[in-house]
């Protein structure tokens, strides 16, 4: 039988991971060989990089959480600053209890898109009817569709995990001193005088805050973003062409009219105008991901007659605005908190504190024009739009009106579509620039719902 080194560069030359494993289980010599020094994970993940959708970021992923989830094990803050880059499989090479959670996540982003596909959500017009399963594209072209969708998935668990310290932080100060109201302030359903004084010292709890107090919050996971983003130089030519050629969401640029100067983004970074809306395309399509996986992750869809492959627990997550450790199995999604939560009720008692805290603090939570202000789960986004663009979600946007005893919003509207996602080069599709015209419209880029950030903003509490 050859050497390790001549068995390992015959597995380097399979063809595919199947011919790997076939291999790896012809005889001991050479099965002995794979798990030695973590050869078979390392030919794995090889062949997972190429044949995996957004692989790297599932990994960067699972780190985190699994960051997040020994920390909350120790009853310990997570990290306050996560290095990213460093997580990713380029600085290290994933371990076969990594292999395990990347698939598992793979196997939560697949039944995530299952539930999308069976929310009855706006698609294209052409796609409408078109599919008995109502697959959002064609089947040739729905690998690139789910790439969009699983990035978006990834993107939002990892920058869940990035600010989970933050946002956990003020509870675990709160459990450190002898005031009973501050050690049990995720309970609160009304707020003292005391615990008011003790929230205004933490950015993330506050309604209204400025870029100076978020920067230091913010900037490490923006900076990650933004460099991720860019790094994909087959996005950016993609959408540099679109711009050249004055199709698909390049439409949707004020600034392709008569006067460039229309156009709100106003990037501050080394880039072209088309590398902006390619940002804030793929920071929307992450906000709009966030926003229905904290309606889809431990409610009551049920994935048993759709056949999915669904999660088996194997991997932690940490839900965008919830902020903390869980793991989701099951065809029901159940997601549940680790046995040792620092949270108590687990994620869902931080996630809940928000809206109160929004709602019912007294804190400033309308601008001068009565319309709301983003909610605290949503700070991030304001700050790095404000931060890259100088732009905000539209003033209105999270504002509900009640209408034939329904509430509703722009906000809502744009959950409800997933056109965020749909492919631009079709023939026949058709957008807007119009916030108004998301339900009608067969494409977005996020740039709609957004307008310049005014410094001089006024703002008042709700009654």
């Amino acid at each position: 039988m050859g050497p390790p080194e001549l068995i390992l560069r015959i597995f380097e030359h399979c063809s595919c991971l199947q011919d790997a494993w076939a291999l790896a289980l012809t005889c001991r010599h050479i099965s002995d060989v794979w798990r030695a020094s973590n050869a078979g994970a390392r030919i794995v993940w090889r062949f997972w990089l190429r044949d995996l959708p957004c692989a790297d970021e599932a990994l960067i992923a699972a780190r985190a959480a699994q960051l997040v989830l020994d920390a909350e094990e120790r009853d310990e803050l997570p990290p306050k600053t996560m290095n990213l880059h460093e997580l990713s499989s380029r600085k290290s090479l994933p371990s076969t209890s990594e292999l395990n959670a990347v698939w598992d996540l793979q196997r939560l982003a697949r039944s995530i898109e299952c539930v999308l596909l069976s929310d009855d959500l706006i698609l294209p017009k052409d796609m409408q009817g078109k599919h008995p399963d109502r697959a959002p594209e064609d089947p040739e072209r729905m690998l690139e569709w789910r790439k969009g969708v699983w990035i978006a998935i990834y993107r939002s668990l990892i920058s869940g995990a990035a600010l989970a310290a933050a946002y956990q932080e003020p509870l675990f100060e709160g459990k450190k001193t002898n005031i009973p109201e501050l050690q049990s302030l995720a309970d609160a359903a009304t707020f003292s005088e005391t615990q008011l004084s003790f929230i205004n010292k933490f950015t993330v709890f506050q309604t209204v805050t400025s870029l100076e107090q978020e920067t230091p919050i913010f900037a490490p996971l923006g900076q990650w973003l933004l460099k991720s983003i860019l790094s994909e130089s087959d996005a950016r030519h993609a959408m540099a062409q679109r711009f050249e050629m004055r199709y698909g969401r390049s439409t949707t640029c004020p600034g392709q009219g008569p006067n460039a100067s229309d156009c709100p983004l106003r990037p501050a970074f080394h880039g072209s105008h088309s590398d902006a809306h390619l940002v804030v395309w793929e920071l929307i399509k992450m906000f709009w991901m966030q926003e229905r996986l904290s309606w889809i992750v431990g409610t009551d869809y049920d994935l048993t007659e759709d056949n999915a492959i669904t999660p088996n627990g194997k991997a932690p997550i940490v839900l965008f605005g919830y902020f903390a450790a869980m793991k989701v199995k099951g065809p029901c999604l159940s997601a549940s908190p680790p046995t040792d939560s620092p949270l108590e009720d687990g994620s869902g008692s931080l996630n809940s504190l928000l809206h109160r805290l929004h709602e019912d603090s007294g804190q400033p939570n309308r601008y001068e024009q009565g319309l709301e202000v983003a909610p605290l789960h949503a700070k991030f986004f304001e700050y790095f739009l404000r931060r890259y663009f100088g732009v905000r979600f539209h003033r209105g946007f999270f504002d509900y009106e009640e209408e034939a005893g329904n509430r509703d919003s722009t906000h809502s509207s744009f959950t409800q579509t997933l056109t965020l996602f749909s492919h631009d080069d079709i023939k026949g599709r058709s957008t807007s620039c119009l916030a108004d015209a998301m339900p009608y419209v067969d494409f977005m880029s996020g740039s709609e719902i957004l307008e310049p950030a005014n410094p001089v903003d006024r703002w008042s509490t709700s009654a």
